[in-house]
């Protein structure tokens, strides 16, 4: 399957961009109709969260845009082996990026915070690029040597990336040496290892890690999402240091600040809905009985 696989990327890439654009989308049209199971759990997530403050044509369209944007983010992780550093430059453009500069000024280490939104490998290879270099935390495939191509190309602009089951101790160090690290934080959570927290008007479980070191490391919070303008460009947008007065209680503080990430989260989806991934079961241990 990897040879295959890398035989037909390859191949690919002899391409222009245009026409590889074209393919994406075609590749994504042709497999929507499929994937039946995939297009219930986004039916269902969809109507928990907006219920009928979309309409069913509009959750429709954010059904296929989802798909396609699955297929993009694996295909930027490709084409990152044969992109430069000024074509990534060309497609990207940074707002706020003072907010980061300002934190490292101030000798302070930073835990961006992001989602499976908008072309989110794009994203991280911008903030490498351009902004700060960070430890990026990834789940290896059961396929060694496509999980190995992967890796090189989130490697390329400059960010190291760990295996989640190594993860810890590597990012304790980063964070106490100061530096840099990048967290994605949609992912669906038990409750054993959640915080609960208001999310779309229900509750639902956010993992508690960016808080707890943030807390133990006096790191800022730096909640950082990407945005599609076209299918060319996109604007990478870092949002102010999540931050909370102390209340003497960690607890009530790792709440807070969890709390606080999941507010900012909801509001960038609520903007561009057809940018996440409502395409996983992201309130099965929350809400499961929407799933069936």
């Amino acid at each position: 399957m990897y040879y295959s696989t890398m035989f037909f990327i390859k191949l690919l890439m002899l391409f222009p961009k245009n026409f590889r654009t074209f393919f994406y989308k075609s590749v994504a049209t042709l497999a929507y109709p499929l994937l039946i199971k995939q297009r219930k759990i986004i039916k269902a997530n969809l109507d928990y969260t907006f219920g009928d403050e979309l309409s069913s044509d509009e959750k429709e369209k954010i059904s296929k845009q989802c798909f396609l944007n699955l297929i993009t983010n694996f295909i930027q992780i490709v084409e990152s082996h044969y992109m430069s550093i000024n074509e990534l430059k060309e497609m990207v453009t940074i707002k706020n990026q003072d907010i980061v500069k300002k934190i490292k000024n101030d000798n302070r280490a930073i835990i961006f915070v992001t989602a499976h939104f908008g072309n989110w490998e794009m994203g991280g290879a911008s903030i490498g690029a351009f902004v700060e270099p960070s430890l990026v935390v990834f789940k290896e495939l059961n396929n060694k040597k496509l999980s190995l191509f992967m890796s090189k190309a989130r490697e390329k602009f400059k960010n190291k990336i760990v295996e989640k089951q190594k993860a810890i101790r590597a990012i304790n160090k980063e964070l106490k040496e100061g530096r840099t690290i990048s967290l994605l934080i949609d992912q669906a959570v038990r409750e054993n290892a959640g915080i609960e927290v208001d999310f779309f008007n229900h509750k639902t479980y956010f993992i508690p890690t960016t808080a707890q070191l943030a807390l133990k490391h006096n790191a800022a919070i730096i909640p950082v999402y990407i945005k599609n303008i076209d299918e060319n460009r996109f604007e990478l947008e870092f949002f102010d240091e999540v931050k909370i007065e102390p209340s003497g209680d960690k607890k009530v503080d790792i709440k807070n600040l969890t709390q606080l990430q999941a507010n900012i989260l909801e509001d960038v989806i609520r903007k561009n809905p057809d940018h996440w991934f409502w395409c996983h079961k992201r309130f099965k241990y929350s809400e499961p009985s929407i799933y069936k």
